[in-house]
């Protein structure tokens, strides 16, 4: 847990109208306010950013100079940025009918929630990658438990009688290009026992395929 110690400990210093602050570095909550701030097409964003970054008013961010200003989304920008790659984030819900804003944040807390029993505001009071981390394992465990239960049934059968496998997570293989699952089937049988992998199906070997 070094990693997520130091991403919580870490803060930055900020110039605004010729005094200088100290920022911490946003909890989940604020990770979701900043970056809708973030995305906004209004040209005042970068003022509504450092004033919700720093906890600081909007007057008194506008107070200051263009350039302290400036200086400041930059560094805070930095300092809020997300630290690693969370790939079921990328491959969300499509938006239709039962979409609404923050609806992101609100499956977060309802899958952190019903797992673990946590308030809200515990929730609320995460790092965001803790929070990933924590929603990445609990994916991946209810799908192996729905992988489990559909294995043991009798749902799944084709017409030719044969069991078909339980649907993989887009966002866990599509991570793969096409050029890495080549050079997956690409591994030679002698590579195979020196990394301790039992080869299944087609074998290349030095002398051809087996």
């Amino acid at each position: 847990m070094n990693f997520l110690t130091e991403i919580r400990q870490l803060s930055a210093r900020v110039v605004l109208g010729g005094l200088e602050y100290e920022v911490k570095r946003g909890r989940l909550l604020k990770h979701f306010v900043l970056q809708a701030i973030a995305l906004r097409p209004e040209p005042d964003r970068v003022v509504e950013y450092v004033a919700e970054a720093s906890e600081l008013t909007r007057v008194r961010v506008e107070c200051a100079s263009f350039s302290e200003v400036l200086s400041a989304y930059q560094t805070l920008t930095e300092l809020n940025r997300l630290h690693g790659v969370f790939p079921f984030m990328s491959h969300s819900h499509r938006r239709g009918p039962l979409d609404y804003e923050g609806r992101s944040l609100s499956t977060i807390v309802h899958l952190i929630a019903s797992s673990y029993g946590w308030t809200r505001d515990q929730i609320f009071n995460l790092i965001p990658e803790e929070a990933f981390f924590y929603v990445l394992e609990i994916l991946l465990e209810r799908h192996e438990e729905r992988d489990f239960q559909y294995n043991l049934s009798q749902v799944g059968y084709g017409r030719d009688g044969k069991k078909m496998p339980f649907p993989r997570l887009a966002w866990v293989w599509s991570e793969r290009s096409s050029q890495s699952r080549r050079e997956f089937f690409k591994i030679t049988e002698d590579e195979a026992r020196e990394r301790g992998i039992i080869p299944m199906g087609l074998v290349i070997t030095e002398l051809g395929r087996n």
